[in-house]
């Protein structure tokens, strides 16, 4: 009985560890994302999406497979005057990727 629960319980840690390194929470109609690194389209589907910002510092960048990029500076929950906290209609493509720094939390939402 001891050989089940402890097999059960680590197979339940391995499954649980393996979620949270993925920083990536997916749900039907957004992706939450925090610092790291995503390429598209291993980690975020290609598509078109509404960036928003909801907890934290940092930098959100996306750069396109030629190499150019986009930096969006994050804002912290309570809300600094002339940061942005929302970009509208980001397309991401393949060879494309993300980084965000720091403790920022952005919200990526599927357009149609």
């Amino acid at each position: 009985m001891k050989k089940i629960l402890t097999i059960t319980l680590s197979l339940l840690l391995l499954l649980s560890t393996t979620a949270c390194s993925l920083n990536l929470g997916f749900n039907s109609s957004k992706y939450e994302l925090t610092a790291g690194h995503y390429d598209v389209p291993d980690d975020v589907p290609i598509g078109k999406y509404d960036i928003v910002v909801t907890d934290g510092r940092g930098v959100f960048t996306t750069f396109d497979a030629d190499g150019s990029y986009d930096i969006m500076e994050g804002m912290d929950i309570e809300g600094i005057e002339g940061r942005i906290k929302e970009y509208h209609n980001a397309k991401l493509e393949s060879g494309s990727s993300i980084e965000i720094s720091s403790t920022l939390k952005v919200k990526l939402v599927p357009k149609d």
